[in-house]
């Protein structure tokens, strides 16, 4: 796969110029718990991860049909808090062997912030159902 020219980052914070390297915490996957900014070239990929916000304490992505969503297992987004997408250059990211999945361990310009509308959260996001939830505890 080529290097796409722009990557996008969801986030529940509005951040005014830069990304900055943070350190991320994932117990099933320690490649997702590096300190880095994670972005991806799949849109709906960044719209859904902005909802894991606070309130979320353990989720994780569902690629079985578009657009993809956050399956919520234990808690569910803050629909007061504004959810952003950003879009970023890709220039200093590394692809990651997850699938769409990159990461810069330096601080990224943003080159443009989309205030994601409300009437859109329903879209990217849902409870998990039991089944689900047996599958990882």
């Amino acid at each position: 796969m080529e290097k796409p020219k722009i990557l996008f980052h969801g986030s529940s914070s509005y951040i005014e110029d830069r990304l900055i390297p943070r350190q991320a915490n994932d117990n099933a996957i320690p490649e997702n718990s590096q300190i880095g900014v994670y972005a991806t070239e799949v849109m709906d990929i960044a719209k859904a991860m902005s909802f894991r916000d606070r309130n979320v304490r353990h989720g994780y992505m569902s690629y079985s049909k578009k657009p993809y969503q956050l399956i919520c297992v234990d808690g569910s987004p803050d629909i007061k808090l504004h959810h952003f997408l950003y879009t970023v250059s890709s220039e200093t990211f590394d692809k990651t062997s997850i699938n769409s999945q990159w990461i810069s361990r330096v601080p990224v310009k943003i080159l443009q912030r989309i205030h994601l509308p409300k009437d859109e959260i329903s879209k990217y996001w849902r409870r998990a159902i039991s089944e689900e939830i047996k599958k990882i505890i």
